[in-house]
């Protein structure tokens, strides 16, 4: 019976804790049925939370419901017909619903339901005459008692709150840190004592000296990328505050402390190729390949590009990085495109894997609706 949803491990559930669940508990089982509206006020915000609630709440849900539906205001066909469906659908949920090979009644008196109970429900779903409105106000009542035996108590008794220190989780960064550090020069700096940490966090400090920093460098990778594919949304805005918020992949044309405390210097924005159009340097262009590669291969790439785009067209930016912006997304489509068609430039961003990530025509309608004054520079 999945009354109970008994697990061995942890299960997530629609409630913050078991103080919350007991209030509940306690405003249905008392002795005052006034009560009632307020935890069934509070089981339809569960509800909300979590449309697939356990059976035993969800049963409570149904008969409260039924329970106290408006006498005043419905007819006395209406409350019969209403009572009827609720204790059908309670009993088919609750009283049989995990054994699939056994027949309603074997199942519903193994499980303690009475057998004018399991009588009732099939003069509703069979017979001519619906039972009395009375009978049937005296069956949801019997089932919610029934319940309590079922459900709660058993819950109350085997529940528990698990309690999770927050962390703040800096892998993701760190990660990045170290991928750029070390894709970007030639070795590890053993004075560097930031980087240095970031590494440890990633591989034990035994046997780490006897790594070269080619070989932390591929450890480091299989880690970005199953950080990114554990949590592919919140990987994508760090990702981009990273990169572009932050402009390490915007640089210009003056000399910028990336991180703190590496030094690179790149003018691009002035450079020119031969046919008289801007373009990001082949230099710079190889120092980020690997990392793109790794946003395409774990598909956030179309993400990152939205991204890119957004930052194109938001007046809040200078000209300057706008620019960069929209050149960066250039040369992620001529890359996707050469890959595509199989062809190789040494000038242009290489990706590896091959994916259909990128093939999202409302990207093309953005771009249209969104003129801006570099539009023109990845619009074809």
């Amino acid at each position: 019976m999945s009354l109970s949803q008994k697990h061995s491990g942890k299960v997530l559930v629609p409630w913050f804790n078991i103080t919350e669940w007991k209030a509940v508990y306690n405003l249905i089982y008392t002795e005052y049925t006034q009560d009632w509206p307020k935890a069934l006020e509070v089981l339809k915000i569960w509800k909300l939370r979590t449309p697939l609630l356990s059976a035993g709440v969800e049963g409570t849900l149904i008969l409260l419901e039924a329970l106290l539906v408006d006498t005043h205001r419905r007819s006395s066909y209406e409350i019969t017909h209403i009572f009827s469906t609720s204790l059908v659908r309670f009993l088919n949920l609750c009283a049989a619903n995990s054994d699939k090979q056994g027949t309603f009644y074997k199942t519903a008196l193994k499980n303690g339901l009475p057998k004018w109970l399991i009588s009732i429900r099939h003069d509703i779903a069979h017979s001519h005459n619906v039972p009395s409105r009375s009978m049937l106000e005296l069956s949801l009542k019997f089932c919610l008692d029934w319940l309590k035996e079922k459900y709660w108590e058993m819950q109350d008794e085997c529940m528990s709150d698990l309690i999770v220190d927050q962390v703040d989780d800096t892998s993701l960064e760190d990660a990045v840190h170290i991928y750029i550090h070390l894709s970007q020069s030639e070795g590890v700096l053993e004075d560097n004592r930031e980087l240095m940490e970031r590494i440890n966090k990633f591989i034990s400090s035994q046997g780490r000296s006897q790594l070269s920093a080619k070989k932390i460098l591929e450890q480091v990778t299989i880690a970005l990328k199953d950080i990114i594919k554990s949590n592919t949304q919140e990987a994508a805005d760090k990702i981009f505050t990273l990169l572009v918020d932050n402009y390490f992949i915007l640089l210009t044309d003056f000399e910028v402390d990336m991180f703190g405390d590496f030094l690179i210097n790149v003018s691009f924005v002035t450079l020119l190729n031969i046919s008289g159009k801007k373009k990001i340097p082949r230099s710079f262009i190889s120092k980020w390949n690997n990392l793109l590669n790794i946003l395409h291969e774990t598909e956030i790439m179309p993400y990152f590009t939205y991204k890119l785009f957004d930052f194109v067209c938001d007046i809040r930016h200078d000209l300057l990085h706008q620019e960069v912006a929209s050149l960066w997304i250039q040369e992620i489509f001529r890359g996707l495109i050469n890959q595509k068609n199989n062809i190789e430039n040494k000038e242009a961003l290489h990706f590896t894997g091959r994916n259909s990530c990128m093939k999202d025509k409302n990207f093309v309608t953005e771009v249209l609706e969104k003129l801006t004054p570099f539009t023109l520079t990845f619009i074809q």
